[in-house]
């Protein structure tokens, strides 16, 4: 037999452990999601061009910008600046 309040506290006492291990994956989950944002931010980085201040998402488009005109064109003006 369960003494009186016995159930009560153990039901509260489960609940809490309950709570604390749902505490503990959500945090886990929003960890996971932010070093995943993390290795994006620092693949993204690779396209990005500082001379014409320009983010790419993939290789072909920042290899066609590279040859560019627009491209060529800032990078002489900005050698041209510097000189």
């Amino acid at each position: 037999r369960e003494g009186l309040g016995r159930r009560e506290a153990e039901d509260e006492a489960l609940e809490l452990a309950t709570k604390k291990q749902r505490s503990m994956a959500v945090d886990e989950a929003k960890a996971e999601v932010d070093a995943i944002k993390a290795q994006v931010r620092r693949a993204k980085t690779e396209f990005y061009c500082d001379t014409c201040d320009k983010q790419y998402n993939t290789v072909a488009e920042f290899s066609v910008h590279l040859s560019s005109y627009d491209h060529h064109h800032r990078k002489r003006f900005a050698e041209m600046r510097a000189a």
